[in-house]
């Protein structure tokens, strides 16, 4: 194994700083800080300092540059040694090491094994960083976004994907259709332009169909306000009603279109006043005709 003098030179020769755990057994504890610069400081644990080697790791990681343990002789072929060296490497990583290292048999792998515990700390920090930036990111979005991600999610969800095979005669998801609405936009032959209405879970649009060049009124449901099954339930059977409807006074059902962030059902657009400006111009009943 290396030797005592190997290590020093080693250390030296690297710029480390080094400390051996027996000098600081006893007496006041006043370790020699690292000098400015220093790549590694190596505290060296000998068998029977624990307590030295555990106030060296809290000292050193003051001063900011890495800490790492070199099990010096704690390392050997015997049942027990293996033992102890974990034991000792769970005790010095939560006294704030940053990694702990069995000695090594040449210098030459122990310089690797130094090499390769500061690429790991290296990457460990790189990842920090990273992580740390994520988190201000994330905590510099506005509710809205926050609010539409999730409406993402529960728009393209498991339910959504399946939904074709749940309901009979339900459009499966085609996530070319537009995800966001507004007079201009394309949805599928239609070309949106005025809003007619708007109500809790949908906004109803009047559109034109380039394919027939006939008007359409188009109804975009928001998935996002579907949470229940319940819900979906009383879509599905207004589908299934509204389809079967034919009469000269009801707007003629067309089609249903599911996209990303809609369900859009497709019906005749009616010309003139609504219902309810009708019913608020007349004093009485209604004209059947």
């Amino acid at each position: 194994l290396v030797s005592r003098l190997q290590l020093e030179t080693l250390a030296f020769t690297e710029g480390w700083h080094l400390a051996w755990s027996h000098e600081h057994e006893l007496g006041d504890f006043a370790p020699e800080p690292p000098a400015p610069g220093a790549e590694a400081v190596l505290v060296v644990h000998e068998k029977g300092h624990m307590a030295a080697t555990a106030r060296l790791v809290q000292s050193f990681a003051q001063h900011g540059a890495p800490v790492f343990v070199l099990l010096f002789d704690a390392c050997g072929a015997a049942p027990e040694d293996f033992g102890v060296a974990t034991a000792a490497q769970h005790e010095l990583l939560r006294e704030g090491a940053e990694d702990v290292l069995c000695t090594a048999r040449t210098v030459r792998e122990l310089r690797l094994a130094v090499a390769m515990a500061l690429h790991r700390r290296a990457a460990k920090l790189d990842e920090m960083s990273r992580m740390r930036a994520e988190f201000a990111k994330e905590a510099d979005r506005s509710g809205a976004e926050r609010l539409r991600e999730l409406e993402e999610v529960q728009s393209t969800g498991i339910f959504w994907q399946s939904v074709d095979r749940l309901f009979k005669g339900f459009p499966a998801m085609d996530l070319r259709l537009p995800k966001d609405l507004e007079a201009g936009t394309r949805v599928g032959p239609l070309t949106l332009d005025a809003l007619l209405g708007e109500g809790r879970y949908a906004k109803v649009y009047g559109s034109a169909n380039e394919l027939s060049g006939s008007r359409e009124a188009i109804k975009a449901i928001t998935k996002s306000a579907i949470v229940q099954c319940k819900h979906a339930t009383a879509m599905y059977r207004e589908i299934e009603m509204h389809s079967r409807l034919e009469h000269p006074h009801v707007a003629r059902f067309l089609g249903v279109m599911h996209g990303p962030r809609h369900v859009f059902l497709r019906m005749e657009e009616a010309s003139g006043s609504s219902l309810y400006t009708r019913m608020q111009s007349v004093t009485g009943s209604l004209p059947l005709e």
